[in-house]
C-alpha cells in the first residue's frame, strides 16, 4: 500500500509501514521466489512514526532508524529483530523543521559514525520573506548518543543524499526547489548563499572550506532538477536551460516536470564549467537508485511519455542498458538479494 517502503539487507526484505510503525522482514525463496514473513519489529513506543528516514544497515546485528524533527534514532538487530536501545538526540535545530521543509532520508556510515544529509524544502505556501536555511548535514555518533548539526552558508539548501564518486568523496548538492526560491520569494539582499551549487563532505565530518562549485556562473538554466552521477572529477545534472519561464502563480510550479526539454551536462569539478553528457538528455527527470555489483541504476522518466518510466542500467560512463519499463507508477527502491 501508499504506507509501505521496501528495503533490503542481505537475502532479506524489510518492509517499513508507517501506520502500524512496524518493520517487517521477509524471506524470499529461491527456486519458488515466494515470500514469507520472518519476524515483525514494532516501534510504536518510540517515537520514530510515519516520518523515519531509511534503515541504516550496518552489520547483521545493527541498524538504525532515525526521525530527527522529533530527536529520536532507534538501534535494531536486523537478525533477532529486537530494539537494542533508543537514542535520544537534540532534534533538528534552529527551528529549522517547519512544515516539512527538511527532514532526513539516507544515513551514510563512515568512521564508526552516521552521516545524515538533511533535505531542504521550500514551504507550502507563498511568497513571504525567504528564511535561509542552509545545507545541513547531521553527524551522529552511536558510541555517544550525540548528534552535530553541521552548516554551509554558501548553499541554499540541499539533497537528502550525497554523490560519492569512485574515491569515496561524498558531495552535497542542490535541492530542486531551490529552483523555485527566487522566482518566488522576497530575498535578503545581504543574503550571499547560492541556490544552485556543489560542496564537498568530509569523512571527519565537516565541510570542505575550501570546495564549492558555483553552477550559477557556470549552466544556463531556470531549473536545476538534480544531480545524478558523480565521476572522475565530475558530476552529471539534469536542467532545464533560460528558455524556460516559470509560471506565475506558485501552485503551478510543479507543471515544470510535464516539460520535454530536460537536458544532461557534465560539470567540471576543478574548472565549473559545464560539458557534454548526451546520454541522458532523453529523460524528463532521472533518479539515481542503488549501486548494485559496481553498477549504478537509475529510474528514467521518458521524454517522450511513451512509457511512464524506465529502469536504466549505467555500463560505462556513456553506456545505459533499458531493464525494464513502466507504464504506472515509479520505481522507489531495487536490491540484490543474492
Amino acid at each position: 500500500g501508499s504506507s509501505a517502503s521496501v528495503f533490503s539487507y542481505g537475502e532479506n526484505a524489510f518492509i517499513w509501514d508507517s501506520e502500524a510503525v512496524t518493520m517487517t522482514r521477509w524471506s524470499i525463496d529461491k527456486s519458488s521466489l515466494e515470500l514469507s514473513v520472518d519476524a515483525i519489529l514494532s516501534l510504536a513506543s518510540t517515537g520514530v512514526g510515519g516520518g523515519r528516514s531509511n534503515p541504516t544497515f550496518i552489520s547483521e546485528s545493527q541498524a538504525f532508524l532515525s526521525r530527527l524533527e522529533e530527536g529520536v534514532i532507534v538501534e535494531f538487530n536486523p537478525t533477532l529483530m529486537e530494539i537494542t536501545k533508543t537514542h535520544s538526540v537534540a532534534p533538528l535545530d534552529e527551528g529549522e523543521n517547519m512544515d516539512g521543509w527538511v527532514s532526513e532520508y539516507i544515513g551514510y556510515p563512515v568512521n564508526g559514525k552516521i552521516f545524515y544529509p538533511i533535505y531542504k524544502s521550500t514551504p507550502n505556501t507563498c511568497c513571504e520573506f525567504y528564511q535561509n536555511i542552509r545545507a545541513t548535514v547531521a553527524v551522529f555518533d552511536p558510541s555517544s548518543s550525540s548528534i552535530e548539526y553541521v552548516h554551509d552558508d554558501r548553499l541554499m539548501g540541499s539533497r537528502s543524499d550525497f554523490l560519492v564518486d569512485e574515491k569515496g568523496n561524498m558531495y552535497v548538492t542542490p535541492s530542486y526547489t531551490n529552483s523555485f526560491i527566487e522566482p518566488y520569494f522576497d530575498l535578503d539582499p545581504s543574503m550571499t548563499s547560492k541556490p544552485w551549487g556543489i560542496l564537498k563532505f568530509n569523512a571527519d565530518g565537516s565541510f570542505d572550506p575550501d570546495f564549492f562549485v558555483d553552477l550559477s556562473e557556470s549552466v544556463d538554466m531556470s531549473f536545476n532538477h538534480n544531480s545524478m552521477l558523480a565521476h572522475s572529477d565530475h558530476i552529471v545534472i539534469n536542467y532545464i536551460d533560460k528558455t524556460y519561464s516559470h509560471p506565475e502563480s506558485f501552485d503551478d510550479r510543479f507543471d515544470v516536470f510535464g516539460r520535454t526539454d530536460f537536458r544532461s551536462g557534465s560539470v567540471n569539478l576543478a574548472t565549473g564549467e559545464l560539458e557534454s553528457f548526451e546520454s541522458l538528455n532523453k529523460s524528463s527527470g532521472t533518479y539515481y537508485l542503488n549501486t548494485i555489483d559496481g553498477l549504478n541504476y537509475y529510474q528514467i522518466f521518458d521524454k517522450d511519455h511513451e512509457t511512464r518510466n524506465l529502469l536504466y542500467r549505467q555500463n560505462s560512463l556513456t553506456d545505459y542498458t533499458t531493464v525494464s519499463s513502466n507504464e504506472t507508477g515509479r520505481i522507489n527502491y531495487i536490491g540484490k538479494l543474492w
